[in-house]
């Protein structure tokens, strides 16, 4: 009585951000004590190849995010968070860059309306703005960094980093 499709998932697939394969085997939205469902222990699609055609998964980078209307060349905070209410509404997932490059390798698959996030910065609006409205959406990204800029001034620190990484954020190097 206590299972669900990511207890599931977590069980026997080890992770729960796979129980959408479980629910789109067997054709069902949630699960009901008793019921019996096949669980994939292998990939359906890998790499999103299907008979009639095959899945593309859309990149979004943002270089800069403001709090300031003005700033040409960075997305307000406001465009910014009706972008990711967009995506939970009309059903995206963001993956991680681990199960992008699982994807494109052929070695898994993705849900479908998968989107990878990218912000190219260490600026502190990454933390101020970015991961806030990221986690409110419970949605994943990936932070690309310069090690040699972080604790300057206007910029990311050590903590705030850890901090990203820990709450899912994939964190790598930029330039």
């Amino acid at each position: 009585p206590d299972d669900s499709l990511v207890s599931l998932a977590r069980t026997y697939l080890n992770d729960g951000d796979k129980a959408w394969q479980i629910a789109a085997f067997n054709d069902i939205e949630g699960i009901t004590p008793g019921q019996k469902v096949v669980i994939p222990l292998a990939p359906m699609n890998p790499g999103g190849l299907y008979e009639d055609g095959y899945q593309t998964v859309p990149v979004l980078r943002y270089a800069g995010l403001t709090t300031k209307q003005s700033q040409s060349n960075a997305v307000y905070v406001r465009d910014f968070e009706q972008q990711m209410q967009y995506l939970n509404e009309y059903g995206f997932t963001t993956v991680s860059l681990d199960q992008f490059h699982a994807f494109l390798s052929q070695a898994d698959q993705l849900p479908p309306f998968s989107v990878v996030v990218t912000f190219d910065t260490s600026r502190s609006w990454a933390y101020d703005i970015a991961f806030p409205v990221l986690k409110a959406h419970g949605m994943k990204a990936a932070f690309f960094i310069r090690p040699q800029d972080i604790g300057a001034r206007g910029r990311l620190t050590w903590p705030q980093v850890a901090e990203m990484a820990a709450g899912g954020m994939n964190i790598g190097l930029y330039g």
